[in-house]
């Protein structure tokens, strides 16, 4: 993916990637803002571009085996969690966001937003068709590409 945007990617330990900042070794790298500020990133990589390249979702899992195992009560129980704790999450995550994003700009920091996103998208396409073959999956790829 990185190539295909046209970068060189350097592969790293998350863990070595200030030091690769620090040492000129990496020009940047990939941050949600809470990454960014509390690694230190952005003490060393003062221009954070709003690309949204990938967005990983974060989701809920249990084992068939122990679903099928509780009672449709219970099945209820852990659904109503789950949607409460998915809206709790999704509270403190922009808290944190905005916090971070808050942080790097008193800093001096550039945030970079408006830009002509097209390019990376036309260069994301070959991308798309190599990862996927199977038609549903395409499908869904191309309901997530239109959600605004």
């Amino acid at each position: 993916m990185i190539k295909a945007l046209g970068a060189e990617p350097v592969e790293l330990p998350y863990g070595q990637v200030l030091t690769g900042l620090s040492t000129r070794l990496i020009d940047g790298a990939e941050n949600n803002w809470p990454s960014y500020v509390t690694t230190s990133h952005y003490k060393l990589a003062p221009y954070y571009t709003l690309t949204e390249h990938t967005m990983g979702p974060e989701v809920l899992v249990m084992s068939l085996r122990a679903w099928e195992s509780l009672s449709t009560e219970d099945r209820e129980i852990f659904r109503d969690a789950a949607r409460k704790s998915s809206m709790f999450m999704r509270e403190l995550w922009g808290g944190l966001e905005e916090r971070s994003r808050q942080q790097a700009r008193a800093a001096g920091n550039t945030i970079i937003a408006d830009f002509d996103r097209k390019p990376f998208e036309t260069a994301m396409g070959t991308i798309y068709a190599k990862a996927v073959t199977d038609p549903d999956l395409r499908q869904l790829i191309e309901r997530i590409r239109q959600v605004q």
